[in-house]
């Protein structure tokens, strides 16, 4: 996913580097006088804009800066403040939408997003205030300066909501893969959902540290872990070492996990909050924190301290523990 995330900031960055470029070509051309500002202006930018390729993963930091250079480009001197309010520096728009966008698909939380948008924000109202004092309407000044934040917020939104849908997709698909009957030969012994449910964990995990980690190592060994576990779900496994004639259950007393022959009997689910079972039924597929905020619109921090809520409240070590627990639950559910 982290890939992925990149190559949406890329086009827009490189579109960056080119308004810079024209900003400053249409400057010169309009005020020769001021070269020299317009030309340290159109540097400013084009560090900025570097900036967001080098630290995609720091929206905030990026928010920042945007917002110093469209700042400093509006009120450091009067020529470019003409320039600013006429629509002659490109950048500033586009800038405000891109890091908007950047702020509100990659924030880890609302602090994050306040702090960003607070100081995009500040931005605008600089460029609001010297069109005003230009003759500008102020109804169309503050639509012109707060057109390009909303954009980038309702595209970043529209991310989230695909991002979402994929989602639920893959997970039904894992789901019917893993829950088929038709795929698998009953078990001489133990619980052949359970199995298959720890499985579609390791899959899923496997899946998301393959799209997120930069260590090369790390990612072959994980894609090859996601391609067992897959290989395993489809397996119909009829040797005496087949995989659906075991069955992984937490131990009760240790952090780690233990291989039974037998079949144990499971407590009933207690009665749980409507938002607690919700998020505990997404944990026991293998969802991330994140992929469970997109799908229940809540930020990663709230379903962390579910998370940890519930591992506490059912004496859980590990998440992989609760997740294995919960599958036993909502097998038949």
């Amino acid at each position: 996913m982290s890939e992925r995330l990149e190559r949406e900031l890329a086009w827009p960055t490189i579109g960056l580097a080119a308004f810079s470029l024209l900003g400053a070509s249409i400057g010169v051309a309009a005020i020769p006088s001021a070269w020299p500002a317009i030309m340290a202006m159109a540097l400013a930018q084009l560090a900025v804009t570097a900036l967001g390729l080098l630290s995609p993963r720091r929206p905030v930091l990026w928010a920042f800066a945007v917002a110093a250079v469209s700042l400093g480009s509006v009120i450091l001197d009067s020529r470019l403040s003409e320039l600013a309010y006429s629509g002659a520096i490109p950048w500033i728009s586009l800038g405000t939408a891109t890091a908007a966008l950047n702020l509100y698909r990659r924030a880890a939380d609302w602090i994050a997003i306040s702090t960003g948008t607070a100081a995009l924000v500040l931005s605008s109202v600089s460029l609001v205030v010297v069109s005003i004092q230009a003759a500008v309407p102020p109804t169309s000044a503050v639509l012109a300066a707060s057109v390009p934040f909303l954009i980038g917020v309702v595209i970043a939104l529209m991310l989230h909501l695909g991002d979402a849908r994929k989602d639920r997709v893959h997970r039904s698909e894992l789901a019917i893969t893993a829950g088929d009957p038709k795929d698998q030969s009953p078990p001489a012994h133990g619980s052949l959902g359970a199995t298959r449910r720890a499985l579609a964990i390791i899959a899923l995990r496997s899946d998301e540290l393959v799209t997120s980690t930069e260590d090369e190592s790390a990612r072959r060994t994980a894609a090859d872990l996601r391609d067992l576990a897959g290989r395993a779900l489809t397996d119909h496994g009829s040797g005496k070492h087949s995989i659906a004639r075991i069955e992984l259950h937490p131990a009760t007393n240790s952090g780690h996990a233990e291989f039974s022959h037998t079949n144990q009997a499971v407590a009933p689910m207690p009665d749980l909050p409507d938002r607690e079972r919700e998020i505990l039924r997404l944990v026991a597929t293998g969802a991330t924190n994140a992929a469970i905020g997109r799908s229940l619109y809540l930020s990663e921090a709230t379903v962390k301290q579910y998370v940890s809520r519930l591992m506490r409240k059912f004496d859980r070590e590990n998440r992989t523990q609760l997740a294995i627990m919960a599958a036993r639950w909502f097998d038949g559910v």
